[in-house]
């Protein structure tokens, strides 16, 4: 009888060969070794993929050929997943410290369905951090808050059941946690720094900010989108207000 696995790590990557190394690393250093991981390649073009080859059998899965982007890499790697857990680690960020998984795998009990901690945003720029603590709720959901994936552990069975949107292109997981948090699940909330994600890139525009505002728009209504809208207004404005007098605003 094949012996039950209770987290699969995924990493999915494009073109990553200058970060790839570390976020691989901080997940082959853990303390707690009882999980498979899984690296979903997008067809890199550059030496990412010879930089895994390096790491050899402690990879479970290399997963390489052409997807339609990041959403549809995570739905491909969850369906060939053996945990009962999954956990998302982007490729240019990198667990806090080597006891992440201790910390957390006694909560990956079956029982719950997310298990989520908070994260550090780092921002290269300035090299600062900015940890990041999230609720689980509606209530949060509404406001354009989720629990980071970077500090999720997610119920496979629900990622298949609610696989991510691919027509969403930084926001599929936001619309993912309106949609499974909107019936009862069992969510728990630890108080450790799971992950530290590099900011920057699509997930931080107005891509973003669009996305959010049309799944709040659906998923809420018309008045719970007009408080976004106004919320990531006011935000966008303050922040080109305080770069023209040389301060910059992290949004937390």
């Amino acid at each position: 009888m094949a012996k039950k696995i209770r987290l699969t790590v995924v990493t999915v990557c494009f073109n990553a060969e200058k970060t790839i190394s570390a976020a691989i690393k901080s997940v082959l250093s853990q303390g707690f070794n009882d999980f498979e991981y899984i690296i979903k390649d997008g067809a890199s073009k550059d030496n990412t993929l010879s930089i895994v080859s390096k790491y050899g059998k402690k990879i479970a899965k290399v997963i390489s050929g052409q997807d339609k982007g990041l959403y549809d890499a995570m739905n491909i790697a969850v369906k060939k997943a053996k945990g009962e857990y999954i956990y998302f680690l982007n490729a240019d960020d990198a667990l806090k410290d080597k006891h992440v998984f201790e910390k957390v795998t006694s909560f990956l009990d079956s029982e719950n369905d997310l298990v989520f901690g908070d994260i550090e945003f780092f921002y290269p720029e300035e090299n600062s951090y900015v940890r990041v603590s999230r609720k689980a709720s509606i209530e949060e959901l509404k406001k354009g808050n989720m629990p980071p994936h970077q500090g999720s552990f997610v119920k496979r069975s629900l990622l298949l059941a609610h696989p991510f949107n691919t027509k969403y292109r930084s926001s599929a997981d936001f619309d993912f946690f309106c949609r499974v948090l909107a019936s009862e699940r069992k969510v728990k909330k630890i108080g450790e720094i799971i992950a530290i994600m590099t900011m920057g890139g699509i997930s931080s525009g107005k891509v973003s900010y669009k996305e959010t505002e049309a799944i709040i728009k659906q998923y809420f209504g018309f008045l719970a989108f007009l408080k976004i809208l106004l919320k990531h207004k006011l935000f966008s404005l303050t922040k080109r207000f305080l770069l023209l007098v040389g301060i910059k605003l992290h949004k937390g």
